[in-house]
């Protein structure tokens, strides 16, 4: 397990529908922390909420959560977080439940940390482009351009060939 740095930006909440007779007044987010976690560890969590929004269905919360949690680094174990809406009614002596959905977390986290390893390769193929041009063993030739020539042409097509002709092209040597 290892602990990860979870930060989440609630922007809002859309077609809110209400279970009663009532319409929806002010929504908020619960996130069960200790969802992600073995009951042993859930002990030293707390629920983390989200303040009541603006009254409608359509409430703009524009909060942010932040919460450190220990998370299996295995793919197959990874959790995901459960989230439940509820309503927050008559001063909050009311909160009956709206809805819940859950967010992937262990999949979020593996699905980023294989795009930074895509980059992170991408940039070392870029360095030792720019190793190899600095070595010598690749040669950069600049084309020249004739601005006169540029101007009048008329054609798409040669426009497109003028602007190609500003790249820098390496050679191998």
């Amino acid at each position: 397990m290892d602990d990860y740095q979870i930060d989440i930006q609630v922007l809002g909440l859309r077609n809110l529908q209400s279970g009663g007779i009532l319409p929806v007044k002010k929504a908020f987010i619960q996130f069960n922390l200790k969802s992600l976690v073995s009951p042993n560890e859930g002990t030293a969590l707390e629920n983390i909420k989200t303040q009541p929004g603006p009254t409608g269905a359509n409430p703009t919360i524009n909060s942010s959560i932040s919460f450190r949690v220990p998370l299996p680094t295995d793919p197959l174990y990874c959790p995901k977080l459960v989230c439940t809406v509820y309503d927050y009614i008559f001063v909050g002596l009311n909160q009956p439940l709206i809805g819940s959905f859950t967010i992937p977390i262990g999949e979020l986290i593996h699905e980023i940390q294989a795009e930074r390893e895509r980059e992170i390769e991408e940039i070392r193929e870029v360095i030792d482009g720019l190793n190899k041009i600095i070595s010598g063993e690749v040669e950069i030739i600049i084309p020249s351009y004739n601005k006169e020539s540029a101007i009048n042409r008329d054609s798409q097509d040669s426009a497109l060939q003028a602007e190609n002709n500003n790249l820098i092209m390496a050679v191998k040597k």
